[in-house]
């Protein structure tokens, strides 16, 4: 009986400790960057991470990268195909990574991540390297019955980065009407 006592607290403080050193990088870097959003007006959705098995609890991979397109289309941001994002520099990656590992409670822990990623031009000759310019995400517990839940956190996390884009595209922010906004 100990041992499972020790297990579930060891569990809790890795999880503390994650969240927290997340939380002290993501400050650090925060003065480094500034208006990395400005501009932007295209980018490719990727969902990754979820297990075709959670199609049983509510969570799907298309059906939840089709909603944050049209969430992202309604916002003033074009949405593009993958063989897009290959071939046209001004294309960024949006993605949505979420990941659940059952326990042996069978409870989830869950990470569910956002993350934008921008070509920097190298050189005059259209070179460029990929970086993550934006990201955002959180972590917790979750029961089986509730991993639909993960796909609410993503589209949450979709609306913290909209709201970003628009105080960096204050005239994109114009055309959009309120209601769809968030």
């Amino acid at each position: 009986m100990k041992t499972k006592s020790l297990s579930g607290c060891l569990i809790l403080l890795v999880s503390a400790f994650l969240c927290l050193s997340s939380a002290v990088s993501a400050d650090t870097n925060a003065e480094l960057s500034a208006l990395t959003l400005r501009g932007l007006t295209k980018v490719y959705v990727e969902v990754d991470g979820i297990h075709r098995d959670f199609d049983k609890f509510g969570l799907n991979a298309e059906q939840l990268k089709s909603q944050i397109e049209t969430t992202l289309n309604a916002n003033g941001l074009v949405v593009t195909s993958q063989q897009a994002l290959l071939n046209d520099a001004n294309v960024a990656r949006l993605r949505i990574k979420i990941n659940a590992n059952e326990n042996q409670y069978r409870f989830y822990h869950y990470g569910v991540k956002l993350e934008l990623a921008q070509k920097i031009p190298t050189n005059k000759n259209g070179g460029y390297i990929a970086e993550t310019t934006w990201t955002n995400g959180q972590t917790g517990v979750i029961m089986p019955m509730e991993l639909r839940r993960l796909g609410v956190y993503a589209k949450e996390l979709v609306g913290v980065f909209l709201k970003d884009f628009h105080s960096q595209n204050p005239k994109v922010a114009g055309q959009t009407p309120l209601n769809s906004r968030l």
